[in-house]
C-alpha cells in the first residue's frame, strides 16, 4: 500500500462517467496486483457507504443509473437483479485443484465467482454510456468462510484468492469497454465484525495503529 496524498483531478471536462465499488468482506486483504492500493480507516459497513453515495446522487439527478448487487445473496434472491437476468455457468468442478464443492464454503464462494462472471458479460448489452453519473455496487461476501475453513495460508485459500482476482478482472474489462475506459473501479475490504467491536468500545472515528492492519482499497483506472 501508499500513503493517500489527496484526490487531483487533472482532467476536469473529461470526467469518469461510472464509479464501480466492490466491496469484498471479512477480510484485510485480497492480494491482488492490479491498481493502486491504499490502506484504508473504515467507520463503517459498506452499505452506510452505499446509502449515502446514493442518497447524493438522487438529489442531484433522478437520471443515474444505481445498482447495488450482494453476491453473497444467490442467483435465487437476486432473480430480475437490477442488471436483467443473470445466468452464471455451471461451475467446472475438473478445474478445481484444492477448493472442493462438497464444503458448503467453497461452494457459495464459488457460485458468488460465477454471479460476477455472469454480471461481466451481461454489461455489454445491459449498459449505456449517456454522459450521467452512474453508480454500481457489489458485494462480495463468501471469501471469509473460506479462509476461515482451510486458514488463509493454505493452498485452497490461494487458489480462492486467484479465482477472485480472476473474476473481479472480468469485470473490470467490461465496464471498462462499455464506457470506453472513463470509469473509476474501487475494490476495498471491509471487516464488519472489526467495525462493529471497535465501535462497541469507543464511538467515533475508527484510527488503526498501524497500515499492515488495515483494509485495502485499490483504484482501478
Amino acid at each position: 500500500t501508499q500513503p493517500w496524498d489527496a484526490l487531483t483531478i487533472d482532467g476536469p471536462f473529461d470526467l469518469p462517467e461510472a464509479v464501480v465499488s466492490i466491496a469484498i468482506e471479512g477480510v484485510e486483504s485480497i492480494h491482488s496486483t492490479k491498481g493502486i492500493h491504499y490502506p484504508l480507516n473504515v467507520d463503517e459497513v459498506e452499505e452506510t457507504t452505499w446509502q449515502a453515495v446514493s442518497r447524493r446522487l438522487e438529489e442531484r439527478d433522478n437520471n443515474n443509473t444505481l445498482v447495488r448487487i450482494c453476491v453473497g445473496d444467490g442467483l435465487d434472491a437476486l432473480g430480475q437483479s437490477a442488471l436483467g437476468e443473470l445466468k452464471p455457468s455451471t461451475i467446472d468442478e475438473s478445474s478445481l485443484k484444492k477448493l472442493d464443492l462438497k464444503n458448503d464454503e467453497d461452494r457459495k464462494f464459488l457460485e458468488e465467482l460465477q454471479l460476477l462472471r455472469a454480471i461481466a458479460q451481461k454489461i455489454p448489452t445491459t449498459i449505456t454510456a449517456n454522459s450521467k453519473s452512474d453508480v454500481y455496487w457489489f458485494v462480495v461476501s463468501g471469501l471469509r468462510p473460506v479462509l476461515d475453513l482451510h486458514g488463509k495460508d493454505s493452498e485452497a485459500s490461494q487458489e480462492a484468492l486467484r479465482l477472485l482476482n480472476a473474476a473481479l478482472d472480468n469485470v473490470v474489462k467490461a465496464f471498462n469497454n462499455v464506457y470506453d475506459g472513463k470509469v473509476v473501479v474501487a475494490v476495498y475490504t471491509n471487516d464488519a465484525n472489526k467495525i462493529r467491536n471497535t465501535r462497541s468500545i469507543e464511538s467515533g472515528r475508527v484510527e488503526r495503529q498501524a497500515d499492515a492492519g488495515k483494509p485495502e482499497a485499490e483504484v482501478i483506472e
